[in-house]
């Protein structure tokens, strides 16, 4: 799904790097975000003209029974939702406004390609890493319950979609 991503941001204009690492002890979130922190710091520095960094999750959205859902936008593909950190915990996360204003613009835009594709976005009291990089958005790219051919859809229109975005085109040219 990151390959997918990746490969559609530099279609699209945006030069673009995927790191493959995991993150997480044994498949599990413990110590995820601490690893993820490392690795922004570890591309930032060999790469200083990051100007945006992705993290890429998938949803773990569950039934009150604790069944998997599959979330599905109204062209079958797994939707996909923007997370944004905030500095409402205390911790600093200086371009919050402006990464909701990219996770507001985008959820819009993926909507108007294909309709019901991005949930709404999730506004959060913790930063999740977003404070490390100048722009930062976390995107949930389908749930535990869809299948991967259902999340690389999703992850091609997001990156095809991001790619116009970030270089100021208007989706579809």
């Amino acid at each position: 799904v990151g390959e997918v991503l990746c490969r559609e941001l530099v279609r699209g204009g945006v030069p673009a790097i995927h790191c493959t690492d995991l993150h997480g002890e044994g498949g599990t979130l413990r110590g995820a975000y601490a690893s993820a922190a490392e690795c922004i710091r570890r591309y930032m520095k060999e790469y200083p003209s990051i100007a945006y960094v992705i993290d890429l999750h998938r949803d773990s959205v569950l039934s009150a029974d604790g069944a998997c859902l599959r979330t599905l936008s109204a062209g079958g593909s797994a939707q996909i939702m923007a997370v944004v950190g905030s500095d409402g915990n205390g911790d600093a996360c200086p371009a919050w406004r402006e990464n909701l204003g990219l996770a507001l613009t985008l959820s819009d835009r993926l909507n108007a390609a294909s309709a019901g594709i991005s949930r709404p976005v999730l506004l959060r009291n913790a930063t999740y890493n977003q404070e490390i990089a100048p722009h930062s958005l976390l995107l949930e790219i389908g749930s535990a319950g869809n299948t991967v051919a259902e999340a690389k859809s999703a992850a091609a229109l997001a990156g095809k979609v991001l790619a116009d975005l970030l270089c100021g085109r208007s989706s579809g040219q």
